[in-house]
């Protein structure tokens, strides 16, 4: 071991001493003829550049500039120039910058506007100002537009959730479109004080209405969808819930959903998801008319008040009753819903196990309602006015989803925070229903004049550029 460390310093010193015996031209030469040449080069280290005095030069053309001056670099006389590698390289293309400036309203037909108009931001300032005297004996000041700027910010917030609602304003994660538009305090003011109607004096109303704090946020989202009943043919109905779990005398449970406690809603929605009418469940006193049949069936003579004659409505399992079916009848709309076999009555179904696919159709004495029992993975039975065997199974599958649709597409992008006013949750959720709503109606639109695919914008991109138009 001794003698190769020795012989390795010997080398050492050798190869020392024969670069120090070089000179300059002879190295670059030797430089020149290795493998090393080519479209990479060596060049002397910018420290031994001789920076050129401009005062000098200004008076010096190309053609008088002396043969060795003409040189790319200038070396320092007497120091042996330090090389370094230069290689040529290709320069990286970067994206453009983006310009993520607000979308103007996507379709003439489906904006926010049309469902919280001008005279219910103007109300709902005077109520909240009311109400911050009431609680804090100081007003708060707000106006129509921060009204329409809180409605953005939830908007945003439901789009790109944050663990904490404050961390929306913290300097690290902050989004500069909520956090220079208002600050964490203005806002939490304003999720804490709004207000819709006088609390200082309740209306007589509130005697009998339960939902009487956020009736007139019911009313302007009810009277829009209203407007779109005329637009359709086949409609859906089911049971929808507003997601709550603080304390609340309208709070329901309802096993299945996936959302299970909350406020009950019952809406009824055009076949391509469109929310027409609704009607929140508050008690025996929930006005749904004729509560003969029974707390389902009353809600889809309900919310078939205001469909014109020869509309389809199909609905689910909890809600179809033949008597309900009679009674649609008789109001000339046409209706079809898988019933329970319990709820069947002198009808002698099939025992035993049927092959899939089989079908068959018992028709009643007077012809009013015809049960036809289908075996999928599970057997059905499904009970209507309109239809038989052949149509039966594909119209009610292509029918009956619109609001599982809708409740789908208000989920993606729900504002999740947790407060413990079921009102406020209340007003959320019909921002978010009011949003999917335009959006599903912007895409109707798109179709009907034919807009690329490419050109449509996702539920995501579409809610995004609404909150940028409000702030």
């Amino acid at each position: 071991m001794l003698f190769i460390q020795f012989l390795m310093g010997k080398l050492l010193c050798t190869f020392t001493l024969l670069y120090a015996s070089l000179s300059d031209n002879q190295i670059r030469s030797l430089l020149e003829d290795s493998d090393l040449s080519g479209d990479d080069e060596f060049v002397p280290s910018p420290s031994n550049i001789q920076q050129a005095d401009d005062s000098s030069d200004d008076d010096l053309n190309a053609e008088e500039v002396p043969e060795e001056r003409r040189s790319s670099h200038n070396v320092i006389e007497g120091v042996r120039p330090q090389l370094f590698w230069r290689s040529n390289f290709v320069q990286k293309i970067y994206p453009p910058n983006i310009n993520y400036s607000a979308i103007e309203s996507p379709s003439p037909i489906g904006t926010p506007a049309e469902y919280f108009c001008k005279t219910f931001f103007e109300e709902a300032t005077k109520y909240t100002n009311m109400y911050s005297v009431a609680k804090t004996w100081e007003s708060l000041g707000t106006t129509a537009h921060e009204l329409k700027v809180f409605f953005g910010i939830n908007l945003m917030i439901g789009c790109i959730r944050h663990p904490r609602l404050p961390t929306y304003w913290k300097k690290s994660i902050s989004l500069s479109g909520i956090s220079d538009t208002i600050s964490r305090d203005r806002f939490l003011a304003l999720r804490n004080n709004v207000h819709f109607v006088d609390t200082i004096k309740p209306p007589e109303e509130a005697k009998t209405n339960r939902l009487w704090k956020v009736q007139p946020v019911i009313d302007t989202v009810r009277r829009r969808c209203h407007s779109l009943l005329s637009n359709f043919n086949y409609y859906s109905a089911d049971e929808q819930m507003i997601p709550f779990t603080g304390h609340c005398k309208l709070k329901q449970y309802i096993k299945g959903k996936p959302r299970p406690v909350g406020v009950k809603n019952f809406i009824m929605t055009s076949a391509s998801a469109i929310v027409l009418d609704f009607e929140i469940y508050w008690g025996a006193t929930t006005p749904l008319g004729d509560m003969s049949l029974g707390l389902d069936p009353s809600a889809i003579l309900r919310l078939t008040q205001s469909l014109p004659q020869g509309s389809f409505v199909y609905f689910d399992r909890y809600f179809t009753t033949d008597s309900l079916l009679a009674k649609l009848k008789e109001k000339g709309i046409e209706a079809a819903g898988i019933i329970m076999v319990n709820r069947i009555k002198n009808v002698n179904l099939k025992e035993g196990r049927m092959k899939r696919g089989e079908c068959h159709s018992y028709v009643r004495a007077d012809e009013a309602v015809v049960f036809t029992e289908c075996q999928d993975s599970q057997r059905v039975v499904i009970a209507s006015i309109c239809a038989g065997i052949e149509p039966k199974c594909k119209v009610q599958s292509a029918n009956m989803g619109g609001v599982d649709i809708h409740d789908q597409q208000v989920e993606c992008y729900q504002m999740w925070f947790r407060t413990r006013k079921w009102t406020l949750k209340c007003l959320l959720h019909f921002i978010d229903l009011s949003v999917v709503n335009c959006w599903f109606i912007y895409r109707e639109h798109c179709r009907e004049n034919q807009t690329a695919k490419k050109s449509i914008m996702d539920l995501l991109k579409f809610r995004m550029s609404l909150s940028e138009a409000l702030l």
